[in-house]
């Protein structure tokens, strides 16, 4: 019976919860941290091409006016003659939508403002992020002098 007791080979019970205890809270915590990054990854995606949008259609109706030689606003649209006076380009909001010649760029507003020899220029987006269910608005500004 002595030599039984002093046999040290195996694991007791106790020492095995003890370890399935300790692991499971490291990798409770692990599983944490990386579930907090997917959502961060994915919230800063949304943000960026959110922005991304906004900032593309703002470079395109900025380029289509410097290339013309006349444009026109109204308040929600904006018509717009190149060289071959042909070649109209219209940029308008519908629905939530901004198109160029009936073609959608991006969901938002846009709003133009004819001041003296300037059309001031602004473009709003608004998106609903799916991680936090929250409505995030993008806005930018920009100011156009014509020659």
């Amino acid at each position: 019976m002595e030599n039984y007791t002093n046999n040290e080979r195996g694991l007791t019970l106790v020492e095995l919860l003890a370890v399935i205890a300790i692991s499971s809270v490291i990798i409770l915590l692990i599983l944490n941290v990386h579930v907090f990054g997917q959502k961060q990854y994915k919230e800063q995606s949304t943000k960026a091409e959110q922005l991304y949008d906004v900032s593309y259609v703002a470079k395109i109706i900025t380029k289509e006016i410097r290339k013309s030689i006349s444009a026109e606003t109204d308040g929600s649209k904006i018509l717009i003659l190149n060289k071959n006076l042909s070649d109209e380009i219209i940029f308008k909001e519908e629905d939530n939508q901004i198109f160029m010649n009936a073609k959608q760029l991006v969901r938002g507003q846009v709003n133009f403002t004819e001041v003296g020899g300037k059309i001031a220029i602004t473009i709003k987006s608004k998106e609903r992020n799916d991680a936090t269910g929250k409505v995030e608005t993008k806005e930018i500004e920009t100011e156009i002098y014509m020659r």
